[in-house]
């Protein structure tokens, strides 16, 4: 049902997720040089004082692809509440996604990183931690649709 705790954490990772799309994952700033890096969800940007950024989405836009996909399947899982364990199993699906997801947003970093230019001012922004957050909300809600069915099978048992 619609009115269950789990619902709840279903909706923060869902917005979570969304609002993470908008946020950079990793960013670094040169004040000598005003050079500027950020990676998000859909790319690179970089930005050189004086210069129009250059955004390179490749392959980085796998990123945003995951997420996307991460959110649509949170909202499935949202609205398939007559069905428990078929829920828990798209829970369980997309919290492996989003650690996926997770995993090779630090990969980029760490791989692409030698090649960015790396300042005092560099680290992880508030899209790698939305993305920390809807795992641990959907890993929640799975628990607790977890524990509805262990509720109505032990109930069912007494009938």
């Amino acid at each position: 049902m619609l009115q269950r705790v789990q619902t709840l954490f279903l909706a923060l990772a869902v917005a979570l997720l969304g609002g993470g799309l908008y946020f950079p994952l990793w960013a670094s700033y040169l004040k000598e040089t005003g050079e500027a890096q950020a990676l998000y969800f859909y790319g690179h940007e970089h930005i050189v004082a004086g210069s129009n950024p250059v955004m390179e989405n490749m392959p980085f836009a796998v990123l945003g692809v995951l997420s996307v996909i991460s959110i649509l399947i949170g909202i499935y899982e949202l609205v398939s509440f007559k069905n428990r364990m078929f829920q828990m199993k798209l829970g369980m699906g997309n919290t492996m996604l989003m650690l996926l997801n997770l995993g090779l947003s630090i990969y980029f970093v760490f791989t692409n990183g030698k090649d960015w230019t790396v300042g005092p001012d560099t680290m992880y922004r508030a899209g790698i931690f939305m993305l920390m957050g809807a795992v641990v909300c959907n890993q929640i809600a799975t628990r607790f649709i977890k524990r509805d069915e262990e509720l109505v099978r032990s109930v069912d048992r007494i009938r």
